[in-house]
Formats: C-alpha cells, structure tokens, sequence
C-alpha cells in the first residue's frame, strides 16, 4: 500500500495532489467520527470556541490567518526535533508532529480524536510529498486553507 501511493504520489500534479489530500482528510474523518461516536456516545462536540464568530471573521481568521501561523508552528516544531532532539525519521518527525498540533484543537477529546488524521496529513504534505512546482510550505498550507474552508463550509450548511 505505501508503495502504490509512494508510486502514484509521483504522477501527481501539485493541485492533484492538495485535491486528493483534502478529499483524503475528509474521508478519514468521517471514519474517526463514527468510531468516535461508538467511544464518546454521551460526550460529542465538534464546536470551537470560534462559532458565534461571524463569517467574515471566520474565513479571514479559519481559514487564510490560522493556517499560515499553524503551517509556521509545524514547520518550527519539526525544526526543533530535528535540531535540539535529534530526530532524524521523517515518520517520528510525522508522529510527533502531529500529536503536537492535535494538541492545539484540543476543543474536546472527541474533536481531537477527529481531527488527529487531518492533521497528520497536513504535515505529511509538508515533511513527505515532493512538490514539482509549488514549494513544501505551500502545498501544506493550500491543504491547510481548504481543509478549514470546507470545514466551515459544512459547519454553516447544517
């Protein structure tokens, strides 16, 4: 399996490649969300402390401001492991990485359930995919903005 997507990964474009990411992250949280819904029957909340915001706020701040300044954390927490810890895995680096940033939506234990896989594949975008025009940095980043501007597209639909 990580062959075949290590293969494919190749032939991407660059928007192919942050199209499938985001389809991708979507996908693996609604498998998170159902397993959640088993685990945390009596417990389920998606919101942030963000929803009485009003749009406008909401797409400038959600989705153009958080990810870039979230994008830069990452980037510097990779730094870090990499430079003061040692670690020289780019799966450790992936792991750690991401435990690290669900950390930061840490909204609810069943919303950070639901989003670990999200945010693994953000920072796999960033530390694994190659890029062929666009640099890591923003192809972590367009994943980032669309992945919160459907987010929110859903959360004002129902």
């Amino acid at each position: 399996m990580i062959a075949y997507i290590k293969k494919n990964q190749k032939r991407l474009t660059d928007i192919q490649y942050i199209l499938l990411a985001v389809i991708l992250a979507f996908l693996t949280q609604i498998i998170f969300h159902l397993f959640a819904i088993i685990f945390f029957k009596d417990s389920i909340d998606l919101s942030s402390p963000f929803v009485d915001q009003s749009i406008g706020f909401m797409m400038i701040y959600g989705c153009i401001i958080a990810p870039a300044l979230e994008s830069l954390f990452i980037i510097f927490i990779i730094w870090i492991l990499r430079k003061i810890f040692r670690v020289k895995k780019k799966i450790y680096l992936l792991i750690i990485t991401s435990i690290i940033f669900t950390s930061l939506h840490n909204y609810s234990l069943y919303y950070m359930f639901c989003i670990f896989p999200v945010c693994t594949i953000i920072i796999y975008s960033y530390l694994f995919y190659k890029p062929k025009n666009l640099s890591s940095f923003k192809i972590m980043f367009y994943v980032h903005v669309l992945i919160n501007i459907f987010a929110l597209a859903l959360n004002y639909l129902t």
